[in-house]
């Protein structure tokens, strides 16, 4: 209760036998406190307070009571079924847990005579994200109800010995770990025999129960199921970002007459107008908004191979694109070969699309070495150095160069849209990079970071670098790619966009909204130095503003699409 006038004048108060704890007492204001109890049962209480040496009562009235009567905990250890409270958590925290909203709040206990008890969680929505689950050592049962729900059962065992357990989980390919805090123990009872426990079982790999619309499993059929990168035709060992949106294991039917039914789970179904393995169209089955069955048959005899996989999309906007990877299934990528005579194809867009390349001649030189400080343009080539680089449109394609001792630092900027990755150079020319700032501004996250040159010379030639990047929401972390820079000969030239058009089997990206690049970040952590002018130079033209494209082999910037909106509209 708070006093706010003439708090000086009152000596003291109390509610009931209570007495109020005063706190932050002024002359003409107090917070007084007290602790509810049953004197608080009604809305209507009695007050007690001196003020001024006058002792008065007063009835104070509370919109509604207070206090309540908590009931009484029932007796779990009797055989029966009871409903029990629970709250998930983040790990080691009092605070709520994203995988709260996944769950309904109340456990399904069953305790039967001498037998341990048996406790199921009940996922209310993204049953499909949810790859694995266990809590503590001990894995869950998972009967999947529909496309997004599911229960999780489990024995009570000494896992479940306190009231917070801690659960492990995999969601979307991410690994997390929760507490889950019931409102009481459960009660332990000892088997003859302790159950043992296999590894985390998987919510793709369980048996539906809902008659004639699912696909029923065996474990017996179940193999896993990995996508990697196609890399200019060939196999390549970098995982795929189609990857989070596929699950990771498919369902094999029974061989017959050479022939194989393989049954693979999506949850962007939305945006694969078609999936053909081998040439051969997948049948959309099951469809529930974004989670989906797409069904194949395939020979037998291609399963112990690197299949290449082909993804028409249509993603926000209206922009349609073909996308293509390899597909593993129950085949490990180190012993992976490409089915003979398999056709492989390319990555291809609806439409072209303009890149920011510079103008490169055989004759000059990159750097003038007559300068302090210059101003040069590059490009960022693929790993192959065959063409543009998808991280070429994350560069802002003009580098400073400042004269230092003997060699050259020089300054390079990264713009992204803010929060969508990651990003860390890694080294250049065989060096580590300095300098490393990041900021924020204009809805981008904006990197600036430096690497040194011996010799005037040693720009003239492309510069080979690496990059990490990590894509949290898709579960990719700390991607290593290889990129080269190709600087051009006249200081300065950076091309129209319309110079060049990248090809698809160049770029792979997706073709998204074209952002306009911010001038400045506001209040960067370091500024590289300014450079001036050079008289008789031709001018710099403005940065013209080019698409964002993710350097994850052309899949990533559908994949996080996909992934985002699904998960958005899920949740939201």
């Amino acid at each position: 209760m708070h006093l706010q006038k003439y708090a000086a004048l009152v000596k003291a108060f109390s509610i009931g036998d209570q007495a109020a704890k005063v706190t932050n007492a002024t002359k003409d204001t107090a917070d007084l406190t007290f602790t509810v109890d049953a004197q608080f049962a009604t809305a209507k209480v009695t007050a007690t307070m001196s003020v001024m040496n006058m002792q008065q009562q007063a009835d104070v009235v509370f919109a509604t009571p207070l206090y309540a009567a908590q009931p009484a905990m029932p007796d779990l250890t009797q055989p029966g079924q009871y409903d029990v409270p629970f709250v998930v958590n983040k790990f080691g925290t009092d605070q709520h847990s994203v995988a709260a909203a996944f769950f309904s709040g109340t456990a399904t206990l069953v305790v039967a005579a001498d037998k341990p008890a048996q406790v199921t969680l009940h996922l209310t929505k993204g049953a499909s994200l949810v790859k694995a689950f266990a809590i503590g050592d001990q894995p869950a049962k998972v009967t999947t109800l529909s496309a997004s729900a599911a229960d999780l059962t489990f024995t009570v065992d000494d896992n479940f010995a306190a009231a917070k357990v801690t659960a492990s989980m995999t969601v979307m390919n991410m690994h997390q770990q929760a507490d889950i805090l019931f409102n009481q123990a459960l009660p332990v009872v000892k088997a003859s025999q302790p159950s043992k426990h296999t590894k985390p079982s998987k919510t793709s790999s369980t048996k539906h129960t809902t008659p004639t619309k699912s696909v029923q499993t065996s474990k017996a059929h179940m193999k896993s199921l990995q996508v990697y990168q196609n890399a200019n035709g060939r196999l390549s060992t970098q995982p795929s970002a189609a990857q989070a949106f596929l699950a990771d294991t498919a369902i094999l039917g029974t061989p017959n007459h050479g022939l194989t039914q393989v049954t693979i789970h999506t949850t962007g179904a939305q945006y694969i107008d078609q999936m053909k393995i081998l040439g051969r169209l997948g049948r959309v089955l099951n469809q529930h908004g974004d989670d989906a069955d797409i069904r194949f048959t395939l020979p037998t005899a291609a399963l112990d191979y690197a299949l290449p996989v082909t993804f028409k999309l249509t993603v926000p906007g209206g922009v349609t694109m073909t996308q293509t990877a390899f597909v593993l299934i129950g085949v490990k990528i180190a012993q992976a070969r490409v089915y003979p005579g398999a056709l492989v194809t390319r990555a291809t867009k609806s439409r072209a699309e303009s890149v920011t390349m510079v103008a490169r001649t055989t004759a000059g030189h990159a750097l003038d070495p007559t300068k302090q400080v210059q101003t040069i343009g590059f490009s960022v080539l693929n790993e192959a150095q065959t063409g543009a680089s998808n991280a070429n449109a994350y560069f802002t394609h003009q580098a400073q160069v400042v004269k230092h001792g003997n060699g050259y630092d020089v300054y390079l900027t990264v713009r992204a849209a803010a929060g969508l990755v990651t990003f860390t150079p890694l080294t250049v020319a065989n060096s580590r990079v300095f300098g490393l700032t990041k900021s924020t501004s204009g809805g981008q996250d904006v990197w600036r970071y430096a690497f040194h040159v011996a010799n005037a010379n040693d720009l003239d030639q492309p510069v080979r670098s690496t990059i990490a990047m990590s894509v949290p929401m898709a579960g990719i972390n700390h991607m290593v790619f290889t990129i080269w820079f190709a600087f051009a000969r006249t200081a300065g030239a950076v091309a129209s966009q319309n110079q060049m058009v990248a090809k698809a089997a160049v770029t792979g990206g997706l073709p998204a909204k074209k952002i306009a690049l911010v001038a400045k970040a506001t209040q960067p952590a370091a500024k590289p130095p300014v450079v001036a002018a050079t008289p008789g130079a031709a001018p710099l033209p403005q940065l013209e503003p080019y698409p964002l494209r993710a350097e994850i082999a052309g899949f990533a910037a559908a994949g996080l699409m996909i992934i985002g909106l699904a998960w958005f509209r899920r949740y939201h």
